[in-house]
């Protein structure tokens, strides 16, 4: 008799987990992002349409980045990661048990190419401004001022020095009479943060 009401009690508690795997699935399934959930041996669990929609390289890949986890870091960002003309940005965390136990892996990865498309046109239109009104201060014998800076993302990739001078080419382009012309390195990163700034 026992032996019965345990089988029944395990087949109501499978049918009770299953429904709740049905609905996180269904949750899931309705996100844009591609979600990735895989056990600590990377075996993938749950994925919604879009994490399958992904080339399998890709796949492949967002997985292996589950090994750069180390003991007892809970998240991961890896900001940018290229699918042939589309950019994701991936963002990894462990799913612990309420006893502090590694259960698994998410993986979430946003398509950004739109958004980086915008920026970089928004970017583009923000230069061709800034050309006209130094030509306007210039023309009407003012002393033009030209901020200059990078983002900390941009810092931290190396990339500050070429940041800036493309910001100078770009506002200098075209420009026949600089004289009096002041040029100020403020950093994006060290606006309002209290960090200091140095070149």
């Amino acid at each position: 008799r026992r032996l019965v009401d345990s089988v029944g009690a395990l087949r109501s508690t499978r049918a009770d987990i299953e429904r709740e795997r049905a609905k996180l699935q269904a949750i899931i399934d309705c996100m844009g992002d591609a979600v990735i959930f895989a056990d600590s041996d990377g075996q993938v669990l749950m994925s919604n349409h879009r994490a399958r929609e992904l080339d399998p390289g890709t796949f492949r890949s967002l997985s292996e980045r589950f090994e750069s986890f180390r003991e007892g870091q809970t998240s991961y960002e890896h900001p940018l990661f290229e699918q042939g003309e589309r950019t994701l940005e991936i963002t990894t965390s462990i799913v612990r048990s309420k006893q502090a136990e590694p259960l698994g892996r998410l993986i979430v990865a946003r398509d950004i190419t739109d958004r980086l498309r915008m920026e970089r046109h928004l970017l583009h239109d923000e230069r061709m401004s800034v050309v006209g009104k130094l030509a306007a201060a210039v023309a009407a014998g003012l002393q033009p001022i030209v901020c200059v800076g990078e983002t900390r993302q941009q810092r931290e990739n190396n990339e500050a020095e070429a940041v800036v001078a493309g910001q100078l080419r770009g506002a200098l382009d075209g420009q026949k009479d600089l004289a009096g012309l002041v040029v100020a390195y403020e950093p994006v990163w060290a606006i309002g943060t209290g960090l200091t700034a140095s070149p």
